[in-house]
């Protein structure tokens, strides 16, 4: 029966035990004042000096500022994928356990990494450097190959440098990435939703069970979290939720050999990488709020200055074009496994 099936298995436990924490941390971050002003809310929006001042304001510091919301969600996507990943273990062909398991691994270091961030902000070289460290246990494992086909190259062998630099900059490259193109209600959880329907889709072609697995778990875990981070949000997902979602999807390609896969999917988050670039990374992605529609008059450093450019869109209707773009490549990379 297909309830039975052990993907149905992993789907349902992420997704039921993220539901049930999400509240439970809505609750407890608000009695403890872990809050974020909703900048989007703002009429008239806010200044590049109050957004930074704002970006991890406590509840104190935002007295008489609109739309509060708690923060710190990602920790719910975290214990769901977790526990979904744990019982998959039991679930997946036992030759393909010490792939997942480590790819397990390197997920909740990030993650861990993305919680610290959340409530100790660090500097941008230790957010850039430190995801390096949680691919140890992929490096240890050797896991991928060292055979990848490149556009107009063809194969190539790269030996030794895959385990020893590829392999950590995957997980530094996506975990960042995610991180990239985020501020919006529902935005960073249905990237991961799409994202892992993706992933998923080319896992399952190809007969990858333990790349297959990791993008149920954060399908299930990301959907579930979306119930809650919907606009209007009643939570927001912080680092740590868009750290355990580039580093799951690094996971995943890495080791299912989905490279290219990756590259297509992640394309959104890539052009949003070059955008920042003629900023130097100090452009924000928000526009102004006028009558319930966002504007944005200024240079474009951001895929969300071209969606409002063209659109002057709602909030909600933003969000929903940038995941159908997402969508696209997400179907484009399954369809590449064809090529």
């Amino acid at each position: 029966m297909a309830f039975s099936h052990p993907y149905f298995i992993t789907l349902a436990i992420s997704f039921i035990i993220t539901f049930a924490v999400v509240p439970y941390l809505i609750k407890k971050m608000k009695e403890r004042g872990f809050v974020g002003v909703d900048i989007n809310k703002v009429e008239g929006g806010l200044n590049l000096g109050e957004m930074k001042q704002l970006k991890a304001v406590e509840v104190k510091e935002a007295k008489g500022k609109p739309h509060l919301v708690p923060r710190g969600g990602g920790i719910a996507v975290i214990t769901g994928f977790t526990v979904g990943m744990l019982f998959s273990l039991v679930l997946m062909p036992e030759q393909k356990i010490d792939l997942a398991l480590g790819g397990l691994l390197s997920i909740t270091l990030i993650a861990m990494i993305g919680i610290i961030e959340d409530f100790i902000p660090l500097r941008q070289v230790y957010r850039t450097v430190l995801p390096a460290f949680a691919a140890l246990p992929l490096m240890v494992l050797n896991a991928g190959t060292a055979m990848m086909t490149l556009p107009f190259i063809g194969d190539v062998h790269f030996g030794v440098v895959y385990p020893l630099i590829l392999i950590p900059l995957g997980v530094i490259v996506c975990s960042n990435l995610i991180n990239l193109l985020a501020g919006f209600n529902g935005l960073e959880a249905g990237v991961g939703v799409v994202a892992s329907t993706g992933l998923f889709g080319a896992a399952y072609l190809l007969g990858r069970p333990e790349s297959a697995f990791i993008a149920v778990a954060l399908f299930a875990s990301c959907l579930a979290f979306l119930f809650f981070n919907w606009y209007p949000a009643k939570i927001f997902p912080g680092d740590s939720a868009t750290y355990v979602i580039g580093g799951a999807i690094a996971s995943a390609i890495i080791i299912g050999n989905m490279e290219r896969v990756g590259v297509i999917l992640l394309m959104p988050q890539i052009i949003e990488f070059f955008l920042k670039a003629r900023s130097k990374f100090r452009a924000e992605n928000f526009g102004t709020l006028r009558k319930g529609r966002l504007h944005y008059a200024g240079r474009v450093y951001s895929l969300t200055h071209v969606v409002m450019k063209l659109f002057k869109p709602t909030e909600k209707q933003l969000v929903a074009i940038l995941l159908l773009f997402q969508a696209v490549f997400a179907f484009l990379g399954i369809t590449s496994i064809y090529w």
